[in-house]
């Protein structure tokens, strides 16, 4: 079975969405714990929206380990009739992990992994900014 690229991404939001619409009808809080926000809830809309951000994370892992991309499109041959060829393309990654104030940055490149970090530096900043600001 194969799964639309934008499908993991939809089922993401539509949790996300159940668990701010939890936390608006009250079913559901936020709280600060340091630096990370927590959110905890008793209601069904609440339940509803981790539990599909969590079959988010499952077909994310699904569509990706069962070779699922996006470039695997149908392409017409000259004959007219379709078929499926492979294209190839290069993909650049990178990310960033903040523990604490300190942000670790890796990417595939030095290029993106020196991108990462500026953007990790820039988090931290931010973070520490806002803390800063909730202390006075």
């Amino acid at each position: 079975m194969r799964i639309p690229s934008w499908t993991p991404a939809l089922v993401m939001v539509i949790g996300l969405c159940m668990i701010a619409g939890a936390v608006i009808l009250g079913e559901a809080e936020v709280s600060l714990f340091l630096i990370f926000p927590v959110v905890s809830g008793s209601g069904w809309m609440f339940l509803a929206g981790v539990l599909l951000i969590a079959v988010s994370f499952v077909l994310w892992f699904v569509a990706v380990s069962t070779g699922w991309r996006d470039d695997q499109l149908p392409l017409q041959s000259p004959e007219g009739s379709q078929t499926t060829t492979r294209i190839d393309r290069r993909s650049d990654y990178g990310g960033i992990v903040l523990i604490g104030p300190i942000p670790i940055a890796f990417g595939s490149n030095r290029r993106i992994a020196l991108i990462m970090l500026m953007v990790g530096v820039i988090l931290a900043l931010a973070v520490l900014a806002l803390v800063i600001g909730l202390a006075n």
